[in-house]
């Protein structure tokens, strides 16, 4: 696997792999041709099936480890919008599919309290996906959904998009002659 690993970095570095990785949260690479005797043949019908696969197991631990319903339902609407890009040649026989989130505005959440924090949180996924820390501890209070709530001051990252993406290179990396990269 570290000759594709290799490839993967080399390409990630040139002008159009870092073009199509800014606008992905991930990328997979394949490649078309088996390399060793125990890979398999990897047809575009197959590199979309790998592409759905790491979009369900992404789903499956993010739900699996969301800690309420209300952050699966604050989150839920976003993992429902991921997808992916067709199969785009990048040279060599190597192809590279983007995962992304079909609607950005899924990503968005307003601020409990807009009059201070008109942006509001941007990227709910990567929030639960990173963890996050406010300075001196500090919470928010406001109106969420009809209900007076007060913001968490800390949360560890759940990490379900990292985990997913190292399981799928564990399983299918040698099999298939492909790497998943984490792009957040």
């Amino acid at each position: 696997m570290s000759s594709i690993t290799a490839k993967v970095a080399e390409w990630q570095k040139s002008p159009e792999g870092k073009k199509r990785i800014e606008n992905a949260i991930l990328n997979i690479v394949v490649g078309i041709a088996p390399k060793h005797p125990n890979q398999n043949v990897v047809t575009f019908d197959t590199m979309n099936k790998l592409a759905d696969i790491l979009i369900q197991n992404i789903k499956d631990l993010a739900y699996e480890r969301l800690p309420s319903y209300n952050a699966i339902n604050s989150v839920g609407g976003a993992l429902e919008g991921l997808t992916h890009t067709k199969p785009i040649s990048i040279g060599r026989g190597m192809y590279s599919i983007d995962i992304y989130f079909d609607n950005e505005s899924d990503l968005y959440r307003p601020s409990l309290r807009p009059d201070i924090y008109p942006s509001g949180a941007y990227d709910i996924v990567s929030l639960f996906e990173l963890g996050y820390s406010t300075k001196d501890d500090a919470t928010v209070s406001g109106v969420w959904h009809g209900k007076q709530t007060v913001s968490t001051p800390h949360r560890e990252g759940l990490h379900f998009m990292r985990d997913a993406v190292d399981a799928y290179n564990i399983e299918y990396g040698d099999l298939y002659y492909t790497n998943a990269t984490l792009n957040i």
